[in-house]
């Protein structure tokens, strides 16, 4: 998992980004409601990546953890809980 500080540093840059970027015309919010805003939503995601890789670790407790074929099961088990959760 993402340490905090390591989260709120890369939130940072994206706020910082969103300032200089030629690519966005207008910003309604100030520097703290669009970092609060961001880092909630990388959160959920981090929350929902993490269950879904302990939910795929369950499914394959069978395999030896490091082997290529945990690998290549873990990878389409993740793609199957990605495409149930909507995330593909």
């Amino acid at each position: 998992m993402l340490s905090e500080p390591r989260l709120d540093h890369i939130v940072g840059q994206m706020v910082k980004d969103i300032w200089k970027s030629d690519a966005i015309d207008e910003v309604y919010a100030d520097d703290d409601t669009l970092f609060r805003t961001i880092k909630m939503i990388f959160q959920r995601h981090l929350a929902v990546e993490e269950r879904l890789r302990e939910e795929a670790g369950k499914r394959l407790r069978h395999l030896e953890f490091g082997s290529t074929e945990y690998d290549v099961h873990y990878r389409r088990v993740m793609d199957e809980l990605r495409a149930r959760e909507g995330l593909t």
